[in-house]
């Protein structure tokens, strides 16, 4: 697979996926333009593609202007054609050009950082987001962990973003002795760049009620696309959902995500190279590989 094309022309209506891919509202509609791959199987030459690529390079291109760098430019009428050696044949697998491409990673609109002021700014706006969260502090206040986990659980669902309530959500199940599933919201709010004086003394705890070694990370760099933004517990369930393998956002595949991968590009490549995957994608990857 030589890139991965967005058409900027097209569009989806908000879906669950937002948060991941684009701020509040519609989303542009992710288009895989992919050139074929000889292999023996169809199902082991796709995977094999699709773990090769270079997910980074998410391109965005106008749906109108359709000249490639492949087509010769056009010539005056008057002028006479001039003889020119053939070009060489192209490799398998060149990559797609195209004059008005840009790399997302070089020229992003939307930042994971844009993403958590947005929620932080809108949130407090949201009648039943402020409803949940002021039955989970109530809950919380009175010791009532149960019922504080369902109400901050129910908030995060609005704004999965939000790293404050991940912190909030994290310390309702560490009090109920569930360190790993604890572990999945503190790391998720580090995602965030959430203050270190907020999570990391309970990140190292339930870390120790795990058996496992804590390295703190520093603070993310969150000026980037959502895709090359550390992942988020949503993020890893997201990715999942969209690679048909909704098992993978379970605690116990999730937390090791969360504690392996630098981003969602790194989770995402993951997903692809999973036997899962290609048993849940026959169709589509026997049409990858030709």
């Amino acid at each position: 697979m030589d890139a991965i094309r967005i058409s900027a022309g097209q569009r989806v209506k908000q879906g669950e996926c937002r948060h991941m891919l684009a701020e509040e509202g519609e989303v542009p509609t992710i288009r895989a333009t992919i050139l074929p791959v000889a292999a023996a199987s169809a199902a082991s030459a796709a995977s094999a593609a699709l773990r090769a690529a270079d997910l980074g390079r998410i391109v965005l291109f106008a749906p109108n202007a359709a000249r490639t760098a492949a087509e010769p430019p056009a010539r005056p009428p008057a002028e006479r054609p001039v003889a020119e050696p053939a070009p060489a044949p192209a490799p398998d697998h060149a990559p797609l050009h195209h004059p008005r491409a840009f790399t997302l990673a070089a020229m992003a609109t939307v930042t994971r950082a844009g993403q958590i002021a947005t929620t932080l700014a809108t949130s407090g706006a949201d009648e039943r987001f402020c409803d949940h969260i002021a039955r989970a502090d109530a809950a919380r206040d009175c010791g009532d962990w149960g019922v504080a986990e369902v109400e901050y659980a129910a908030a995060l669902r609005r704004f999965p973003l939000h790293w404050g309530y991940c912190i909030q959500y994290a310390h309702t199940i560490k009090e109920q002795g569930r360190f790993a599933h604890a572990e999945i919201w503190y790391r998720s709010a580090v995602a965030l760049a959430a203050p270190a004086d907020a999570v990391d003394e309970h990140l190292a705890f339930v870390c120790r009620g795990s058996r496992v070694a804590y390295q703190p990370r520093g603070v993310p760099d969150l000026a980037v696309p959502p895709l090359l933004a550390p992942p988020t517990w949503h993020d890893i369930a997201t990715l999942a959902r969209l690679a048909q393998v909704p098992h993978c956002a379970g605690d116990d595949q999730a937390l090791m995500l969360l504690r392996s991968a630098a981003d969602n590009r790194a989770v995402l490549r993951d997903l692809l190279g999973r036997h899962d995957f290609a048993r849940a994608n026959r169709d589509f990857l026997n049409v990858v590989a030709g």
